[in-house]
């Protein structure tokens, strides 16, 4: 029978057991659990059942006393409520194994996804059931409630730092992976305080709008030393307009007026722009013609040798004019 089964029929040589147990036992741990007392209804020991009744009760146990009838110091095994007792619990401890076989398998399970609050919960369970497993079953406990320990307190480690943004996906992975648990509950509830605290979601905007304005700059100096001016311009031009608070607004705004300032690179942007609708305006050219429409074709070819006359696109340009006659 399943260990949570205890059984008892207390006889005359049980009187330390049933009398004085409570005494021997301050604390028996029976909290939850099935016991039967059985005593003939004229055995001597009777009151001493009783009061072993009385003294499991007091500790939270499920106590049956049953009085067996015309009985003094003997079992009777044709009592209905004892024949309705054993297999009643012999199927709940039967039951009982089995449920802490499938809370097992789903522990393992859950934890080997990254379910860490539901798996937290399942191998609680198996403890509670006991068994064999319930050691194993603790250790994983314990090791999931420390990884939680240590996760909330990386969070408040960078919600000190005042590193909000850090603290913030800390708490919402967290929250997320011990998800069903009190730990996951700490996770949302921290998270919450941040979220609705009015100096700290101040900062956190700022910090947020900081690492927007970090991505802007580093991406116009990238074009900027590709040699791709007139982006780079346009990219500290948009920083300037977008990020008036921006840690380095003033010297990107000085930066700016130095490349706009720049007749070289100036020079530099405006060749490029010539390039790039010449460019367009031949390939565009080049595929009326080739669709069999010259009469669309001209006006673009004539437009690069009126605007750009000097530039070997309006010399390609007067070509392709001369074999369209």
């Amino acid at each position: 029978m399943h260990q949570n089964v205890e059984r008892f029929a207390v006889r005359r040589s049980d009187l330390g057991l049933g009398a004085g147990r409570g005494s021997s036992m301050p604390d028996p741990k029976v909290k939850g659990k099935p016991i039967f007392i059985g005593i003939g209804e004229m055995d001597p020991s009777n009151a001493a059942a009783k009061s072993a009744a009385e003294f499991y009760k007091r500790h939270d146990a499920n106590v049956t006393l049953e009085e067996f009838a015309g009985k003094a110091h003997a079992v009777d095994t044709a009592d209905a409520v004892l024949k309705e007792w054993l297999p009643t619990q012999a199927s709940r401890a039967a039951g009982a194994v089995m449920k802490m076989k499938t809370d097992l398998a789903a522990a393992r399970a859950a934890e080997k996804t990254g379910k860490l609050g539901k798996a937290l919960a399942l191998y609680q369970s198996v403890v509670k059931n006991g068994g064999e497993e319930a050691g194993p079953a603790q250790a994983r406990v314990d090791a999931i409630s420390q990884s939680a320990d240590k996760a909330i307190a990386d969070a408040e480690q960078a919600i000190t730092a005042r590193r909000y943004v850090d603290a913030t996906k800390l708490l919402v992975a967290g929250g997320t992976t011990y998800a069903g648990s009190p730990a996951g509950d700490q996770f949302m509830a921290r998270l919450e305080a941040i979220r609705t605290d009015p100096a700290i979601k101040a900062q956190v905007e700022q910090a947020r709008a900081d690492a927007a304005a970090d991505a802007d700059e580093s991406t116009a100096r990238t074009a900027e030393k590709q040699g791709d001016y007139k982006r780079a311009i346009n990219l500290y031009e948009h920083y300037v307009a977008a990020f008036p608070n921006g840690r380095h607004v003033a010297e990107i705004r000085d930066h700016l007026a130095a490349l706009k300032a720049d007749k070289s690179i100036q020079a530099g942007i405006a060749s490029r722009n010539v390039d790039e609708q010449c460019k367009s305006w031949l390939g565009m050219a080049e595929n009326y013609i080739h669709s069999g429409l010259p009469d669309k074709a001209r006006p673009l070819l004539q437009k690069i040798v009126s605007d750009y006359p000097d530039t070997p696109y309006a010399a390609k340009a007067k070509n392709e004019l001369s074999d369209l006659k």
